[in-house]
């Protein structure tokens, strides 16, 4: 069979598509709530679900990416959201749609991790800038998931939000991305038995991405239900202005493709994040202004932080595999980063939606900020423990 794919455009596709999988869970959580008569923390269990599933798979794939052809692992995975999506759809209790997110969510991580592996394999010589581009593509994936679920609500038709995802799905089984990738990592013949542990800089550097899941997630996941509870937009306007918003998740990634080898990796990611938290203050602290100029500001503020946090995982990404080191450490270290990021995933929305019930969104999302400086706190004692190691040559 003719192949429709080219193997350095198919991890790319994976990333994608496990991407738009996962962009619509957060804003589709409005929905979970009209549907079955859910509040923020039962609602927020799909995503918790999918986030604690994507845990789990990243935790677990390392022990069978050496015994299982990469051919294989993908398919299950594109299978997992394609069934995972099956039950969400068809489900009549929220206990499917819980099982269901989970399936996407377990089952589906692996496209991420393998897709950005084969990504570090393929241009080890050009790992930063390659990553970065991966992550614009994942970006796309996340805005499509969006999209999705205003497309769901505008029509009335809600199933239409997981049938997109699944519809990438079985497109890229379609196109023969699995054929088209190695069996095995590509530096399998440079591992040593005997190499040293994972450094305590290397599990910082992953900690980092967990609190960016938590950025992301907390401005993502979030920004359909503070557009219609704290700022009083219309379900249907504020679906559609949530795509719109989110289209800055892939404007920061553009930019982000652009400028990563310009300049020092970790005073980038000090500048994104205190750009962070000065964007939260007017995101959070915008409706306290009376009338319709408190809207304008926060939604600025909402823009600037789409634009902001969607940097921060890939840098926090990027930053794991550097501190790495060695070729064949890059996959582990970049499951070590989605595992991070899966537990940041089951803890954050529950944590949100919690407070958000006992107290409101709008403070429930101070942990925004909140992580920003945390995570600025751990930028700058990496830097200080590599010091220059982090300088990244600019693409050439």
């Amino acid at each position: 069979m003719r192949r429709m794919i080219s193997s350095n455009r198919a991890p790319l596709v994976l990333m994608f598509v496990f991407s738009a999988a996962m962009g619509t869970m957060g804003p589709a959580i409005p929905v979970f709530q009209e549907v079955f008569g859910l509040d923020y923390s039962e609602a927020a269990l799909n995503l918790t679900l999918f986030s604690g599933g994507a845990l789990l798979g990243g935790a677990t794939v390392g022990f069978v990416r050496r015994a299982i052809p990469r051919q294989v692992i993908v398919i299950l995975s594109l299978l997992g959201i394609t069934c995972g999506g099956v039950l969400v759809i068809l489900a009549v209790t929220p206990a499917l749609t819980y099982v269901g997110a989970f399936i996407m969510g377990l089952l589906g991580v692996t496209s991420l991790t393998v897709g950005q592996a084969v990504l570090g394999e393929m241009y080890p010589d050009d790992r930063v800038v390659t990553l970065s581009r991966g992550h614009l593509l994942a970006g796309w994936g996340l805005l499509a998931g969006a999209a999705a679920v205003a497309l769901g609500r505008t029509t009335g038709f809600w199933q239409l939000i997981f049938v997109i995802p699944m519809a990438f799905a079985v497109l890229a089984l379609v196109m023969g991305t699995t054929r088209v990738l190695p069996k095995r990592p590509l530096n399998d013949e440079m591992e040593d038995p005997n190499q040293e542990g994972v450094s305590a800089v290397t599990w910082v550097a992953a900690a980092l991405t967990g609190l960016a899941v938590v950025m992301e997630l907390g401005v993502t996941a979030w920004a359909a239900s503070y557009l219609e509870d704290i700022l009083g937009f219309a379900d249907v306007i504020a679906a559609g202005a949530t795509v719109v918003v989110l289209s800055g998740l892939v404007l920061g990634r553009i930019a982000l493709t652009r400028w990563v080898g310009e300049f020092r990796l970790t005073s980038v990611m000090l500048t994104v994040l205190g750009a962070v938290v000065g964007s939260s203050i007017l995101y959070l602290g915008g409706p306290v202004i009376p009338g319709p100029g408190g809207t304008v500001v926060a939604l600025i503020g909402l823009v600037l932080l789409c634009l902001l946090v969607s940097t921060v995982f890939p840098l926090g990404l990027i930053l794991t595999m550097e501190s790495a080191g060695r070729a064949d450490a890059q996959e582990g270290a970049s499951e070590m980063a989605v595992t991070a990021g899966g537990l940041a995933g089951i803890t954050s929305p529950f944590a949100i939606a919690s407070l958000a019930d006992l107290l409101s969104i709008q403070i429930a999302l101070i942990g925004v900020p909140v992580a920003a400086v945390v995570s600025a706190l751990m930028v700058l004692w990496v830097r200080r423990r590599l010091g220059r190691q982090l300088s990244v040559p600019a693409s050439t």
